[in-house]
């Protein structure tokens, strides 16, 4: 077995600048470093993956999970903002990027970086999932820490706030259901958000679907 994922790594990378079939033989060169072990590789793919094909998700997401699985989230924030650098326009390189700023809890930035990818592509609904899901996160947030406030007063203020959050991630939300109507998980963030505003009639249409 060890020869043929050795001889597959030599035919993949004689291939690598077919111009046809470049995205599927970055991918498949990839899994078979992966499969080897040969993380040095493995990454190096990746990465000339996602820059000869700068619309394709795969290598960004991989390389992300990548550096999450060795704890060098700040390693792939950096690595994100090169790729920016030389492809400003390219709506996939923010959505990784709000991801990955999102886990490191710089929220303001992956708000921003979330915005610009779906400046530069309305249909990005990878961006209006993360966008969507952080803010209701902050809503969340907020909604828990006012269970402890005694004074009804600085409650209802605070609730207040997190409503308010709340329906700040709604069209978002909305929108990536809208394209993914039979994702469970999407589903399931859209019912939670009906539920927290209220919306019931919304909120059992979507448990009827």
């Amino acid at each position: 077995k060890q020869n043929k994922n050795k001889e597959a790594i030599e035919i993949y990378n004689k291939l690598k600048n077919d111009t046809i079939n470049t995205n599927a033989v970055y991918q498949l060169l990839a899994v078979e470093y992966l499969n080897q072990k040969d993380s040095v590789n493995y990454l190096k793919t990746l990465k000339e993956g996602s820059e000869k094909i700068k619309d394709e998700q795969w290598f960004i997401g991989n390389i992300i999970n990548y550096y999450i699985s060795i704890k060098k989230m700040d390693e792939a924030s950096k690595y994100l903002d090169g790729l920016i650098a030389k492809s400003p326009s390219t709506a996939s390189y923010y959505t990784a990027k709000g991801d990955i700023e999102n886990r490191l809890k710089n929220l303001s930035t992956a708000k921003e970086a979330y915005k610009k990818a779906i400046e530069l592509d309305p249909a990005s609904d990878a961006a209006y999932y993360g966008l969507g899901s952080l803010i209701y996160n902050e809503g969340y947030v907020l909604d828990e820490a006012s269970q402890n406030i005694k004074d009804n007063t600085i409650y209802k203020k605070e609730r207040d706030k997190a409503t308010e959050t709340f329906k700040q991630a709604l069209p978002y939300l909305k929108k990536e259901f809208e394209w993914k109507s039979t994702d469970q998980d999407y589903k399931q963030a859209l019912r939670q958000l009906y539920y927290r505003l209220q919306m019931m009639t919304e909120y059992e249409q979507l448990n009827n679907m």
